[in-house]
């Protein structure tokens, strides 16, 4: 636990002095919630090429945050936490990751699911807080596809602001991104580290249609 506190607080003094700009100039106002949900679909009809009797989904990660934090960008490279999201599921590092830059004022409000294996059909969801005078209107969230190499799928860096009014509801589709750490090309690959690292990029349909596929929805509610 010691540790654990000392890393936190090594990274948000490191945050702080990088001078990273955030977007305090956000026009929006206020500081509403969002209830934001994963609505997972992965089942033989939807994806009958790459459904296997283990299928499951890792518990998500959600973080309103300002342009200062990035979860995962496409075309980006993945982070430790998310490297650790994509490969094996855990939360730890991105955990502890987001503690930090909430310190440090970058993240508004962030939530993640109890560890557990969540069915291939659910809804999850987190309910998290924007902040229109910190600039934290972007919305970002992540969950592991699961068994597989290191593949994910969630949303990155969705704007919640549009010109001075906060979105009452806005959605989009949980397409599958390659974290670009393991080489592994099925489900069920053995580990293959990626040496070095490819940035993060989706499989599209019309290269890959056994994964191609979207896996479900999510949704983003103000409450």
């Amino acid at each position: 636990m010691k540790t654990t506190s000392m890393f936190l607080a090594a990274t948000v003094a490191a945050i702080v002095a990088a001078g990273v700009p955030s977007s305090a100039s956000a026009a929006c106002t206020g500081a509403p919630s969002y209830r934001v949900s994963f609505n997972f679909r992965w089942t033989p009809e939807t994806h009958p090429a790459s459904f296997l009797s283990s299928a499951h989904f890792s518990p998500i990660n959600v973080a309103a945050h300002t342009e200062a934090y990035t979860m995962w960008l496409p075309a980006g490279y993945a982070t430790p936490g998310m490297k650790d999201v994509a490969e094996t599921g855990s939360t730890l590092a991105l955990r502890t990751s987001l503690s930090a830059y909430e310190a440090a004022g970058h993240v508004s409000s962030w939530g993640s699911g109890a560890p557990r294996a969540l069915p291939p059909v659910t809804t999850e969801t987190i309910t998290v807080r924007v902040n229109g005078t910190s600039g934290a209107s972007l919305l970002s969230g992540s969950s592991m596809l699961a068994p597989s190499p290191d593949w994910f799928v969630g949303m990155s860096r969705v704007q919640l602001c549009n010109g001075t009014t906060w979105l009452t509801s806005t959605s989009g589709g949980l397409g599958l991104w390659d974290a670009g750490t393991d080489s592994g090309t099925t489900l069920t690959a053995a580990d293959l580290v990626t040496e070095p690292p490819t940035v993060i990029r989706p499989f599209r349909l019309g290269e890959y249609p056994q994964l191609g596929q979207e896996f479900g929805t999510w949704v983003a509610e103000q409450v």
